[in-house]
């Protein structure tokens, strides 16, 4: 119940309201983005800066950079699927459209936990 990163929230009123909204949020340097089930109210960052930035901070104390794998089943975790060198974008019933151009892309069959199951053991096959 404490969250650090995002505010979800259940969005129901129409368009011409989300998008006065989103002017609002922006002029106090904040942004609106869309998960699976919820909306998320957050900063000016985003799942694909956080690893950028945990990578860099890896690569700084260890002198390389490990290979990555996200996975991920809603419109906000497209910036964190972007950022990785293997992505998983696991099935769901969301209707949100899940686009990502992606040279190692792997889209699971399975939703939930079964499709993360089923997207880590595809690039756990894979070679490097």
């Amino acid at each position: 119940m404490v969250r650090e990163g995002s505010e979800p929230l259940i969005w129901e009123g129409d368009d011409t309201q989300l998008q006065r909204l989103r002017e609002t949020l922006d002029s106090d340097g904040l942004q609106l983005t869309r998960g699976g089930r919820f909306w998320h109210v957050m900063g000016a960052v985003d799942k694909g800066h956080a690893v950028r930035w945990l990578l860099a901070r890896f690569e700084a104390l260890r002198g390389y950079r490990p290979p990555t794998l996200g996975l991920g089943d809603g419109p906000n975790d497209l910036p964190l699927l972007a950022a990785t060198d293997m992505a998983v974008i696991i099935s769901a019933d969301h209707g949100q459209p899940m686009s990502l151009t992606h040279a190692r892309l792997y889209r699971t069959q399975a939703p939930g936990p079964q499709g993360w199951a089923e997207g880590v053991a595809h690039w756990w096959q894979v070679p490097a």
